[in-house]
């Protein structure tokens, strides 16, 4: 290549990465897939590093809500995921009583959406509210992952992690009356596929409570024994911790 192209290309490509470091964070909406279940609002700063609110949008699954806003994030453009044909975004969430960081990796017909970190149990008021369930306490994310086709419904993603809740006060409702207890360390493990087990952090790990939804449109929880004596429910007989004494059903979609 003669030294006058070569230095033309040089040129070239410095244009272009300028454009791209100077571009406006408002494209960054733009690029995601018409499809995607990750979206992302209210976009400010640059497209290389900018902040906004992180939605997702797939949610038919989890009840009535169609958009389900994950919180303000600022983000980075992470250039090793463009290598790959994705879009990929270093996340730190900003919210107080967040200390979050995550990895979004969008490609043309999957995503994934990995976060690690401690939060505020109080984060999820917004969620539990439907069910008159208050925690306290913190929450630490272990390599949480959410991963999916972006056409397919949320219960057939792929859930994958571990989140410690510290322990602490609990209100919840039941048969119209509000309760309160002091719950020790609990563990939820996530999956397979779009499920979650509850566990006490045990030597043993015992596991108390499982929970899934089903393409069917049913959420389905199994109580034990032991998740019935932690949360101060009284149940008529003897047996082991892990039999289960109840099931609940709900329809979600």
């Amino acid at each position: 290549m003669r030294s006058g192209a070569r230095y033309l290309l040089v040129g070239v490509l410095l244009i272009v990465l300028f454009m791209i470091v100077r571009a406006p964070a408002t494209l960054v909406p733009s690029l995601l897939p018409n499809d995607a279940a990750i979206t992302l609002t209210g976009a400010r700063g640059l497209l290389w590093t900018g902040t906004g609110t992180l939605h997702l949008t797939n949610t038919a699954a989890i009840g009535s809500v169609s958009d389900r806003a994950l919180g303000e994030i600022a983000w980075r453009i992470a250039p090793e995921a463009l290598l790959r044909g994705e879009l990929g975004l270093n996340l730190r969430w900003l919210e107080q009583g967040q200390d979050l960081t995550g990895e979004l990796r969008i490609g043309r017909a999957r995503y994934r959406l990995t976060i690690d970190g401690e939060m505020d149990a109080l984060h999820l008021r917004t969620l539990l509210a439907p069910y008159h369930i208050r925690l306290g306490g913190r929450l630490t994310l272990h390599a949480v992952a959410l991963e999916a086709p972006h056409r397919e419904p949320l219960v057939r993603s792929a859930l994958t992690g571990r989140i410690d809740w510290s322990g602490g006060d609990v209100r919840y409702r039941l048969s119209g009356r509000d309760h309160d207890a002091r719950v020790a360390p609990l563990a939820a493990h996530l999956g397979p596929g779009f499920a979650a087990s509850l566990h006490e952090t045990s030597d043993q790990e015992l596991e108390i409570l499982r929970a899934t939804a089903d393409t069917d449109g049913f959420a389905r929880l199994t109580l034990t024994r032991r998740f019935m004596q932690i949360f101060g429910l009284e149940w008529p007989g003897t047996g082991a911790p892990t039999d289960v004494l109840l099931t609940l059903e709900e329809q979600l979609f």
